[in-house]
C-alpha cells in the first residue's frame, strides 16, 4: 500500500488544495505541516495559501493562539488570502484591546484614577475571556507597525495595522461589530488618544447601533411570533383610553417597533387604507409579514452599508492618526 509521500506530487498537491478549501481548512493544514516535513514545503506554496479556508466565527480567546509571527494566519494574510487578513485584523483589535487592559491594571496598581467609560469598556474586554496581560502581545504588534515596513525590518507583503482594520470595517457583517464592537473602540482609544472625541469613534458608535438595528429587524421578518408581538404592541398604544398613556407608551417604544409603525403606514398608503382601520385587522398583520416585510430587510441592510462607507471614508482620513503607537509599546 502506497503512503502518502508516495503519491504522485500533482496528486498530493490536489489533495492539499481540497484539504485547505474544506470547512476547518486552516486547522487541518496547521496539523499536517506540523507533522512531515514533506508537507511544510507547501505552507510555502502562496496559491496554497491565498486558499486556506479559516473559521471566521472563532471566539475572542482563540485568537491568542495566532499571536505569534510564525502563524499560518500571518503566511496567508501574506499570500494575500482575503479570510486570513480579514481574521487578523479582529486579532489586531483584540490583541490591542489587550494592551489597554495591560495599561489598566498598572494604573489600577499605582492607585491612579480611571474614568467610568474607559471602566465600563475595561470590565467588558475582561467579560470575554481575553487575557488581560500579556508581554508577547507588544512585541506581536510591533510588526504591524508602519515605520517598520518603510525601514525594512520585515518582509514588503506584511500589512500595518490600520489596513487590516480597514478591510474588516469593509467586509464585517452587522453580527461582526455586534460582536466586536467594545474592541473596536478600545483600539481606537489606544491608537488615537483621542477616543470618544475624534470623529471615527462616532461613525463607529452609529454602525455599531444601526448593525444591532438591523439584526431586530432581522429577527423581526424572520420570526413571526416576535413581528406579531410588535404587531400587538402597537396596536395597544393606539386603543389605550388615556391620550397621554399612550403618548408616554408611543415614546417608550424600541426603535425597531418605530421602525415597523413607519413600514406599516407606507404599506397602507401604498393599498389605499386607512392605516387606524388596518392595525385592527388580524388578517392585514398576516398579509403584511407575507408580502409587506420582504424589503425591510433589503432597506435595513442599504443603511447599513452607507453608515459603513462613511465611517470607512472618516477611518482614511484619520489614517495619520492611526500610523503609530505610543511610546513604550
Amino acid at each position: 500500500m502506497a503512503t502518502m509521500e508516495q503519491l504522485p506530487y500533482e496528486l498530493l498537491y490536489h489533495i492539499i488544495l481540497l484539504l485547505v478549501q474544506s470547512p476547518g481548512g486552516a486547522v487541518a493544514f496547521a496539523r499536517i505541516i506540523s507533522v512531515c516535513k514533506m508537507f511544510l514545503l507547501f505552507a510555502e506554496d502562496k496559491h496554497i495559501l491565498k486558499l486556506v479556508n479559516f473559521d471566521l466565527r472563532m471566539k475572542f480567546k482563540n485568537f491568542y493562539r495566532y499571536q505569534h509571527l510564525n502563524s499560518l494566519l500571518i503566511k496567508c494574510s501574506g499570500a494575500g488570502n482575503e479570510a486570513a487578513r480579514f481574521l487578523l485584523g479582529k486579532v489586531i483589535l483584540v490583541s490591542s484591546s489587550q494592551l489597554s487592559v495591560s495599561e489598566w491594571l498598572k494604573v489600577e496598581r499605582d492607585n491612579h484614577p480611571c474614568d467610568d467609560v474607559k471602566l465600563c469598556d475595561i470590565k467588558s474586554i475582561l467579560a470575554t475571556d481575553v487575557p488581560g496581560s500579556d508581554r508577547k502581545v507588544g512585541s506581536f504588534l510591533t510588526y504591524f507597525l508602519p515605520e517598520n515596513l518603510s525601514a525594512g525590518r520585515f518582509s514588503q507583503t506584511r500589512l500595518v495595522h490600520y489596513q487590516l482594520v480597514k478591510l474588516f470595517l469593509s467586509k464585517g457583517s452587522h453580527h461582526d461589530f455586534i460582536k466586536m464592537d467594545i474592541f473596536l473602540k478600545s483600539y481606537i482609544r489606544y491608537f488615537t488618544k483621542v477616543g470618544e472625541y475624534s470623529c471615527v469613534f462616532g461613525y463607529i458608535q452609529v454602525l455599531v447601533s444601526q448593525a444591532h438595528h438591523v439584526r431586530a429587524v432581522e429577527k423581526l421578518v424572520k420570526k413571526k411570533e416576535l413581528f406579531m408581538d410588535t404587531y400587538r404592541e402597537l396596536r395597544a398604544v393606539h386603543l389605550h383610553p388615556s391620550g397621554y398613556s399612550s403618548a408616554r407608551r408611543y415614546l417608550m417604544m424600541n426603535s425597531v417597533t418605530l421602525f415597523y409603525c413607519s413600514q406599516l403606514v407606507d404599506r397602507c398608503r401604498t393599498l389605499g387604507l386607512n392605516w387606524r382601520q388596518a392595525i385592527n385587522d388580524e388578517d392585514f398583520a398576516e398579509e403584511f409579514w407575507r408580502n409587506g416585510t420582504s424589503h425591510l430587510l433589503d432597506k435595513e441592510y442599504l443603511v447599513f452599508n452607507q453608515v459603513r462607507a462613511a465611517a470607512v471614508n472618516c477611518f482614511e482620513r484619520d489614517l495619520y492618526k492611526f500610523k503609530h503607537f505610543i511610546q513604550d509599546l
